[in-house]
């Protein structure tokens, strides 16, 4: 009789459950892409100006957050030494120093 492998499982760092939330600072739209094993992206969501997007992952996973025009904003990986529940600042980019006269 054959038996069932029953020990199939992910190592436990990589089993833990993740719940990240990516808050956008930028005045633009960005896009939360999740990278999967073969490198294809997989939507997650569209993170509106000033709002967040929360999702659950594991370790290991990892995030590209790209804008409207395609271009790469900031990448993420998830890491279980940083707690069960992560949050991710998407920065608003630098002005470029230029002072307003009024």
């Amino acid at each position: 009789a054959s038996r069932a492998v029953s020990n199939l499982k992910r190592p436990a760092s990589q089993s833990q459950k993740i719940s990240v939330t990516f808050h956008n600072q930028r005045p633009e739209a960005v896009e939360a892409r999740w990278v999967g094993p073969g490198r294809e992206r997989i939507a997650q969501g569209v993170i509106a100006p000033r709002d967040a997007l929360s999702v659950q992952t594991f370790q290991g996973h990892a995030f590209e957050l790209v804008a409207a025009d395609g271009s790469l904003v900031q990448s993420w990986v998830a890491s279980a030494d940083a707690g069960a529940q992560q949050y991710v600042r998407i920065e608003a980019p630098a002005t470029g120093g230029q002072c307003e006269e009024s």
